[in-house]
């Protein structure tokens, strides 16, 4: 999608893209695993996580200070065979906005 605002997808619930709809179910919370740098392999004790925060953290009531980025989807299939495909190249279309909550899945 083109000339959408930064962070549109927070409120969109579900999405079309050809003949397949996706349901945008929650936002993704970021771990600190980002400040290992790949080639080396050596963690930053701050960044990118803390950059993350400040700008994404306290933007889900659920996930807390926790920064969110990016959305989890599931496709909604029609049928049982999954015919439904999405292509490269192919629009996507909001169908549907609404507001998300983060619920956590594993107790600390």
């Amino acid at each position: 999608m083109t000339g959408i605002p930064p962070f549109a997808e927070d409120d969109w619930k579900i999405i079309r893209s050809g003949n397949l709809d996706y349901h945008v179910s929650c936002r993704t919370t970021r771990c600190d695993l980002p400040n290992v740098d790949p080639q080396t392999g050596i963690k930053d004790r701050v960044e990118p996580y803390k950059s993350l925060k400040r700008s994404r953290g306290f933007v889900d009531k659920g996930a807390g200070a926790h920064p969110v980025l990016g959305m989890q989807m599931v496709p909604l299939l029609k049928d049982a065979t999954g015919s439904e495909e999405i292509r490269v190249g192919e629009e996507m279309k909001v169908v549907k906005t609404g507001e998300h909550f983060y619920v956590k899945l594993f107790q600390d």
